[in-house]
C-alpha cells in the first residue's frame, strides 16, 4: 500500500499505545482517589483533579465512569504510590514514581532496570536534597484575568510567583507546596477556572551537564526503544517449523510477557544471533542461567525443536519464561518480514 500508508499506520499505533498506557495510569489514580475520598467528585477534590486530567488526555467519559465503578468493588486491588531514587548512566539522578499493589515485585523490577542500564538504586531520601517536591496545576486562562492578582491571592497557599503560560493551548501552569494541594484546587475552582487538573512533580535544583556522546548513550539506553536497521531480514518457513533466515543486522525490543512471574524480556539480536537478553523479575538464578546459555546463539537454533524451550509450562500455568522468550524471538522474526 505504499510508504505513506505504513507511516500513517505507525503513527496511529504509536498514538494508541500512548493512550493505552496513559488511560491505565489514570485508571489507577482514579482507584486510589475513590478509595481515599469516596466516589463523588463533588466531595472528593483529589478525584475532581484526576477527572480533569483525564479530560485533558481525551479519556472517554465511559472509561472514567467505569474506573470509578470498578474502584468501589471489593475485589479491586489496593494500589499505593511508591517513590524510588537512584542514579542512571553518567551519574544522572532519577526519581521513579510508581503505583503498585505489590511493593516486593515492584522494587525488584525497578532495581533490575537500574542495573540493566548502568545505574544503581539508592536508599529512600538519598536524592531528596537535589529536587523540590511541588504540586502542579494547569487550567484554562479566563478572559481579562490579572495573573499578578491571582498569584497574590494564592501566596497564602504557598504558590510560587512564577508561572508558565501556553498561548497556543490557552492554559496556565502554577506550582505550589504539595501540602496545600487541596486548598489551591478549591480556590481555583471557586474562582471559576475550568479543567483544573493537578499533579505532583519533582523539580531539580541543579542540572547536570552531559556531552553529546553521553546524551546519545542515555537516549540509547532508554527502556522500550525499538531500533531496527532499514534492511530487514527475509525469512521463510521450512519443514518441521524450523526458521531459516538471513542475518538480522540489528534489532532491539522490550517484550511484555504474559502469564509469568517475569514482566518483560529485554532482547537484542545482531547478525541473526542473540546479542543480549535480560528478564525483568522472575526466578533470578534460573533466568540468569538461561540467558547465559543462549547468549551468542543463532535465533533459529534457539527456536529449533531440539532446544525444547518453546511450549514449556511452569507449574499450573500454560506458559513459562523460556516459552515467552521464544514468543519474543518469533515476534522479532515476524516484525522483520
Amino acid at each position: 500500500m505504499g510508504r505513506a500508508f505504513e507511516y500513517r499506520k505507525a503513527t496511529k499505533l504509536k498514538r494508541w499505545g500512548h493512550m493505552a498506557k496513559t488511560f491505565t495510569r489514570l485508571g489507577k489514580q482514579i482507584a486510589i482517589a475513590v478509595k481515599a475520598g469516596g466516589p463523588e467528585p463533588e466531595n472528593n477534590p483529589t478525584l475532581r483533579s484526576v477527572i480533569a486530567t483525564c479530560k485533558r488526555e481525551n479519556m472517554p467519559k465511559d472509561n472514567i465512569e467505569r474506573a470509578i465503578k470498578n474502584a468501589m468493588g471489593k475485589d479491586q486491588s489496593d494500589y499505593k504510590g511508591m517513590t524510588y531514587e537512584g542514579y542512571g548512566p553518567h551519574g544522572v539522578a532519577i526519581f521513579v514514581d510508581t503505583l503498585t499493589d505489590n511493593t516486593t515485585r515492584t522494587v525488584a523490577d525497578v532495581r533490575s532496570v537500574f542495573n540493566k542500564f548502568g545505574g544503581n538504586l539508592g536508599t529512600t531520601g538519598s536524592l531528596a536534597f537535589l529536587f523540590d517536591h511541588k504540586c502542579v496545576f494547569t487550567f484554562k486562562k479566563k478572559e481579562g484575568i490579572d495573573m499578578e492578582e491571582l498569584i497574590l491571592d494564592l501566596i497564602d497557599y504557598n504558590v510560587e510567583d512564577e508561572f508558565d503560560e501556553d498561548p497556543e493551548e490557552g492554559t496556565i501552569t502554577i506550582y505550589g507546596d504539595p501540602k496545600s494541594y487541596a486548598a489551591i484546587q478549591k480556590h481555583l475552582e471557586e474562582c471559576g477556572f475550568e479543567d483544573v487538573g493537578g499533579d505532583f512533580t519533582y523539580i531539580p535544583n541543579d542540572l547536570k551537564d552531559v556531552t553529546p556522546e553521553q546524551r546519545e548513550t542515555i537516549d540509547d539506553r532508554t527502556p522500550g526503544r525499538v531500533r531496527r536497521c532499514a534492511d530487514c531480514v527475509h525469512q521463510h518457513e521450512t519443514g518441521g517449523g524450523r526458521i531459516s533466515q538471513y542475518p538480522i543486522p540489528f534489532m532491539k525490543i522490550l517484550y511484555k510477557t504474559q502469564g509469568t512471574c517475569s514482566t518483560h524480556i529485554d532482547l537484542s539480536v545482531e547478525d541473526g544471533c542473540i546479542k543480549d537478553v535480560c528478564f525483568w523479575g522472575g526466578c533470578n538464578g534460573n533466568l540468569k542461567g538461561i540467558c547465559s546459555l543462549i547468549r551468542g546463539m543463532r535465533v533459529e537454533d534457539v527456536l529449533a525443536p531440539l532446544t525444547r524451550l518453546e511450549g514449556i509450562k511452569c507449574g499450573h500455568r500454560t506458559t513459562s519464561c523460556p516459552d515467552q522468550l521464544c514468543k519474543a524471538l518469533r515476534q522479532i522474526t515476524k516484525d522483520t518480514q
